[in-house]
């Protein structure tokens, strides 16, 4: 089965892991650099979510946003930001900042009228 996690999800959830750490001044100068250099590299998909999410990092909805701009991307951009933030996620990890992502998935049943919806989170644990 393909891993639900897309490479939009995986730059936004460690980007915003990325501003939280560096708010708390908790990290060392490899992951101050990894978190520029992603940065810089989701600016262009998504500029004002991006300076948004960095100056809330709890705001799912800029998460989201930055993710679907990522997904939009053409397979070799992807690839980079990939790259860009799996060092990031390294760095943040190697500073004792663990980067955790989750999948939020609403799942509605509509029948004759009558709807119910649940959220879902799918953990995907970090890799040592």
């Amino acid at each position: 089965m393909a891993d639900p996690i897309t490479i939009g999800t995986l730059a936004a959830a460690t980007l915003a892991s990325g501003a939280a750490a560096l708010g708390k001044e908790a990290v060392g100068a490899a992951a101050k650099d990894a978190y520029a250099g992603l940065k810089e590299a989701l600016l262009p998909a998504s500029p004002k979510n991006v300076k948004k999410l960095e100056a809330n990092p709890e705001a799912e909805h800029r998460a989201i946003s930055v993710a679907e701009d990522v997904d939009d991307l053409d397979a070799d951009t992807q690839a980079k930001i990939k790259k860009l933030a799996e060092a990031l996620r390294g760095a943040l990890v190697a500073d004792g900042q663990g980067v955790g992502i989750d999948n939020r998935i609403m799942v509605i049943a509509d029948r004759q009228g009558i709807a119910a919806g649940r959220d879902v989170n799918i953990s995907t644990p970090l890799k040592a």
